[in-house]
């Protein structure tokens, strides 16, 4: 085991342990053999960072969404609720884009908001939906009879 008493500590990653294992090779051509270490160090990421940085004001600003559908129909903000609710969690995606390396695979905290913001837009688009039903008055058309057959039966 390596000696980490000079380690200087880092922000990001705690050092576990650094176990060291001797490998002595000989060669056909060489009657010496070559000795050499081999250092494995086992890290662990402290995740605090993230946690209260990028995932809580996620997880708060999402609970948001729902409300929506408890605000009075009059109140003329729902649909705002839900466009502000989404804006701020698109620029928490690119706080997220901004602090990880590029790759070819999707982080999984970046798979939370991509899906987090597909279910704020479906939120969304639901209270337009709903608010779209609710001030069409007396002149509406009447209800077609699949989509009748489909809300009642379901």
């Amino acid at each position: 085991s390596a000696d980490l008493a000079d380690f200087v500590p880092n922000v990001e990653w705690e050092v576990l342990r650094m176990p060291a294992k001797k490998n002595v090779i000989l060669y056909g051509c060489c009657s010496d053999p070559y000795p050499d270490i081999t250092f494995t160090l086992h890290l662990k990421r402290r995740a605090s960072f993230y946690i209260f940085n990028l995932l809580l004001p996620c997880m708060m600003i999402s609970f948001l969404a729902p409300l929506g559908f408890y605000l009075p129909a009059d109140s003329g903000e729902k649909v705002s609720l839900g466009v502000t609710v989404l804006l701020a969690l698109t620029v928490f995606q690119l706080l997220v884009a901004e602090s990880m390396p590029p790759s070819e695979s999707v982080p999984l905290i970046g798979k939370y908001y991509i899906a987090t913001m597909t279910m704020v837009t479906a939120s969304t688009a639901l209270t337009i939906f709903i608010m779209n039903i609710h001030h069409c008055g007396p002149e509406a058309r009447p209800v077609p009879k699949w989509a009748e057959l489909l809300v009642l039966n379901f």
